[in-house]
């Protein structure tokens, strides 16, 4: 017998296979039956019939009511939802009670190093940036183009909102014409850089960026290193503060 799609799906939820919520269904409409006569309704044979008859009573939906001729009734719908209902809500106090604290913790650990590749890592660039409250601290060899198109507006941001921008960019990339426009946003100085990259927020999260490709380029060819964990965030902290203390002083 074919059911409704969305009365089969919500008998689904709550744990009936599809043989078992058209059973159920039947023993709703006629009240009780037989074994025979649930076979001559639905088509199954009595041996399967037998079989899903048995897994019903188990998980509470239908009862037997005689034993010769086997008949069986269909527990009413509102008791056993509210039973599952129930049984529902004690189950998932015990499993947030059990698994909340193991599951942080392993959050945790999974998130504490996140690699990003091609425009992905200029999107968390922006997200960091975003989030930035007081300060962002920059090292970088390589500029591409088109991402510095995508973060520009976010230091002319950042700047309005008062939060200290340094940027240490490699000596190769003196006289860049986007160079010359970020002064206006950042402290910028120059160094010899080797050919990575660093960013620094608030001295909560670092991206640590390198090219993968020989173009400088090409975003595509960005990987990025994500983190929050303290011990690096706090090493490359003051990593980066002795590379250029003279932008913040």
């Amino acid at each position: 017998m074919t059911m409704p799609r969305s009365l089969e799906t919500m008998l689904n939820d709550l744990g009936l296979d599809r043989d078992e919520a058209s059973l159920y269904k039947q023993l709703v409409s006629i009240g009780s039956g037989t074994v025979g006569k649930l076979s001559a309704m639905t088509s199954y044979s009595r041996t399967k019939v037998y079989s899903i008859v048995d897994k019903l009573a188990s998980k509470g939906w239908i009862t037997s009511i005689f034993d010769k001729p086997k008949t069986y009734a269909a527990v009413d719908p509102k008791e056993v939802v509210k039973r599952k209902k129930e049984t529902m809500n004690a189950s998932s106090e015990g499993i947030i009670a059990e698994l909340s604290p193991l599951y942080e913790r392993t959050e945790t650990d999974l998130s504490e190093i996140v690699t990003y590749r091609g425009t992905k890592v200029i999107k968390k660039v922006t997200e960091m940036l975003d989030g930035a409250r007081k300060e962002v601290n920059i090292v970088t060899a390589f500029l591409p183009a088109d991402s510095l198109k995508m973060v520009a507006p976010t230091f002319r941001k950042l700047k309005n909102r008062g939060v200290k921008i340094n940027i240490l960019v490699s000596d190769r990339l003196k006289g860049l014409e986007i160079i010359e426009t970020m002064k206006n946003e950042a402290n910028i100085d120059f160094a010899s850089i080797p050919e990575a990259g660093l960013l620094i927020v608030d001295g909560e999260e670092i991206l640590l960026g390198s090219k993968e490709g020989k173009d400088k380029e090409e975003t595509n060819d960005l990987l990025g290193i994500w983190t929050r964990s303290k011990e690096l965030v706090t090493f490359l902290q003051i990593v980066i503060r002795g590379i250029y203390t003279p932008l913040g002083s």
